[in-house]
């Protein structure tokens, strides 16, 4: 049990401390999208909110930090470890535990006499499914994409769609889902079609039917993440997009004369002044994020169920934080204006529709009764799950052929309703004691390729610099004696070149470098006298000699009193790229030592295994960095659990810890050992697997640390 943590407020603050350390492992500048993702969410706020500062101004925001890092729907945002103590402690009692994943909130949220009606929803393809649908592999075969799309239906949900829906389980008696059975069907019935498929075979009904089963099983699955996040009856109610009836009665058209209105002038020739609501059904989204009457609207829908909200006094949509913002585009337009690029991208309806909308939240999100909360959602080596194709690589290509396809779509890595028990498996092997020297040995293994490229390149870099200290002496030896006429010839014994040109031909190698000297030095030195070094690197080309006889190498240059200046600066230019290699060299060579005794130390542990008997494949999970741990980025998750919250902190404790590699591996598969049942069991309940009770410990304290005595993390 961890003492330290007397209040909620002290656990929150301690488990982001903790999550946002290990997702900035290794990042020069995590602040940057696009270095890890996740790390850039963790460190967007106090940009975002600099950028919104700034353009509220006047100002035209150019840094491309403040650029990237801007929220379109949360135009003020601030994480919630940046509140006071008496803050964050009120949005702990309003919201429940869950609030442990969020990270940002919007700023009218910060106050404290308002009731928040909690909203939700989740998208039937996730970004990763849509990007992959418009890959060229199924977009240029449509059996093939449909056949996918059926796939990606049959195991929705996902168990992404079940942490990404929404933060669950608040105090606030109800809160709410939206079902997005509307638009999304016609979206899937779009991308199912096929030529040649009958009516019967392929239909509007049927894509209707697939999404209403979709959202039927996502609405019980987030019932009961709710009900394991609070344990208080607390009850989600199902509001689809359909029933608010924002088209019928009139919501949409009104909301779009009112941001039409807002919208800057050098946009306004991109927006048809006449509404077109069937070109733009992202519309209905929208104004469940952002919409100005949204919530009186669904009081009056749910009303009609017979339950009161005239309580609820603010709509709060949580989402995941990385869909706060709608990437680079949007935001550069936002924050810098009109640009000659974006003429296509406007002059289609939807996109122009969504600039508007964003223009006019950007100037009124402080008057309407609607706010946000950005969470952390499932993520898997740096990378958030929903919004990668591959989850092994981390990358969202083309797969190259079916096969790759099909591997992609039935990895383990992916958890859905129909492959629990083999993500289980997978989940499994980070604890089995085999894995842990074979997860060794490949670290040996990794180490001593590193080690062998290390030096073969510091090996390069040293005789980068023979090769530029032997051309300089050269030329000083030029330099140095007499000039007697229009062409100097001096000798040179092979042993002063040393070991630079090994293998080589020497007077091929000389005459090269030699050579290159126009090339490399001509045009960057603003030292060089213009005319004097274009005439002396001409006859350098034509009258260079390079000859050997035995032990003895003679090379001519041209040479006449006024090339002596030349010479100087180019020999001066030679010697600081021969400092400059060594200071390379010098660095590169405390990277080696650093890394040889850290494979001295891991080899002590395993001297007596054979690496080259034992299978290594890439797909064994990682233990360190935990970024990369697959059952870390399920306790982050499930951080309303005190225990598992307990394992967060204990864990990046011993990832940071000044212990030898071997010993963090041991102490973070013995705290694993302990936790991942806890884990498994809350999978379980939460994907509808039969015969499992919901665990007794929720929110008590069951795990106990591991004992680090004597280690710095112990204190």
């Amino acid at each position: 049990m961890n003492c330290n943590l007397k209040t909620p407020v002290d656990r929150y603050i301690a488990v982001n401390d903790a999550i946002r350390a290990v997702f900035n492992v290794g990042q020069n500048d995590p602040s940057i999208l696009g270095t890890s993702r996740v790390a850039s969410l963790f460190n967007a706020a106090q940009y975002a909110r600099a950028a919104y500062n700034l353009r509220s101004s006047g100002e035209v925001v150019s840094d491309p930090k403040l650029v990237e890092s801007y929220f379109s729907d949360v135009p003020k945002p601030f994480f919630l470890a940046e509140l006071d103590a008496s803050q964050l402690s009120h949005l702990i009692k309003l919201y429940g535990p869950d609030i442990m994943r969020a990270n940002i909130i919007s700023a009218n949220l910060l106050e404290t006499d308002y009731w928040p009606l909690v909203t939700g929803g989740a998208c039937i393809l996730e970004t990763w499914a849509t990007r992959l649908l418009d890959k060229p592999i199924l977009k240029n075969n449509p059996g093939l994409r449909r056949e996918v799309l059926h796939y990606l239906l049959q195991n929705a949900p996902y168990y992404s769609h079940v942490t990404g829906t929404m933060i669950a389980g608040s105090n606030a008696e109800y809160s709410l889902m939206y079902d997005e059975t509307f638009p999304w069907f016609l979206a899937v019935y779009d991308l199912g079609k096929q030529p040649g498929l009958t009516h019967k075979e392929w239909n509007v009904g049927m894509a209707e039917e697939m999404c209403k089963e979709f959202y039927d099983e996502i609405y019980a699955a987030t019932q009961r993440r709710s009900t394991l996040v609070s344990g208080n009856g607390l009850q989600i109610l199902r509001l689809p997009f359909a029933d608010l009836q924002l088209e019928k009665k009139g919501h949409l058209k009104s909301w779009f004369l009112e941001y039409s209105a807002t919208l800057p002038p050098e946009f306004k020739k991109f927006l048809p002044t006449n509404y077109h609501g069937d070109s733009f059904l992202g519309a209905h989204v929208r104004y469940t994020y952002v919409g100005p009457h949204i919530l009186k609207i669904v009081k009056e829908r749910i009303s009609t169920l017979g339950v009161d909200l005239n309580k609820f006094n603010v709509h709060v949509r949580t989402k995941q934080d990385d869909h706060l913002t709608e990437g680079k585009r949007i935001n550069r337009i936002l924050l810098q204006g009109m640009q000659e690029e974006n003429t296509g991208f406007l002059s289609k309806y939807s996109n122009v529709c969504d600039v508007a909308i964003y223009f006019w939240h950007m100037q009124s999100w402080s008057k309407n009764q609607n706010g946000f909360i950005g969470f952390t959602d499932l993520s898997f080596k740096g990378n958030i799950v929903h919004d990668t194709i591959n989850l092994a690589t981390g990358q969202n290509g083309d797969p190259k052929n079916e096969e790759d396809l099909w591997d992609l779509l039935n990895s383990p890595l992916r958890l859905h309703k129909n492959n629990v028990d083999q993500h289980f498996e997978y989940l499994n092997r980070y604890i089995q004691p085999v894995y842990i020297y074979e997860e060794i040995v490949s670290q040996i293994i990794g180490l001593e390729k590193r080690i062998q490229k290390l030096k073969i390149k510091i090996e390069t870099i040293a005789l980068h610099a023979q090769e530029r200290a032997i051309i300089k002496n050269i030329l000083e030896q030029f330099v140095f004696e007499k000039v007697t006429g229009f062409k100097k010839t001096i000798t040179i014994h092979s042993s002063s070149i040393g070991e630079a040109f090994k293998n080589k031909k020497v007077a091929e190698e000389l005459r090269k470098q030699l050579h290159n000297l126009g090339k490399r030095y001509g045009k960057r030195n603003e030292g060089l006298n213009v005319s004097c070094a274009f005439e002396f690197f001409k006859r350098l080309s034509h009258e260079l000699t390079v000859e050997v006889d035995g032990e003895i190498i003679r090379i001519s240059l041209p040479m006449e009193e006024k090339y002596s200046d030349v010479l100087k600066i180019l020999a001066s230019e030679l010697n600081n790229e021969v400092i400059e290699y060594e200071h390379q060299a010098n660095a590169e060579k405390l990277t080696l030592a650093q890394l040889q005794k850290e494979d001295e130390q891991t080899l002590k542990h395993v001297h007596d295994i054979s690496i080259y008997e034992i299978d290594l494949s890439i797909t064994k999970p990682t233990l360190f960095p935990l970024k990369d741990n697959m059952v870390f980025g399920h306790a982050v998750q499930l951080s309303f659990d005190s225990s598992i919250s307990d394992f967060i902190i204990e864990a990046q404790k011993i990832e940071d810890s000044n212990f030898p590699l071997e010993q963090k591996r041991r102490l973070l598969v013995q705290a694993m050992r302990k936790i991942l049942p806890i884990i498994r069991t809350y999978i379980q309940v939460m994907m509808g697997i039969p015969n499992h009770a919901i665990p007794p410990h929720i929110n008590k304290k069951t795990l106990e640390p591991i004992s680090l005595q004597g280690s710095p993390i112990s204190a």
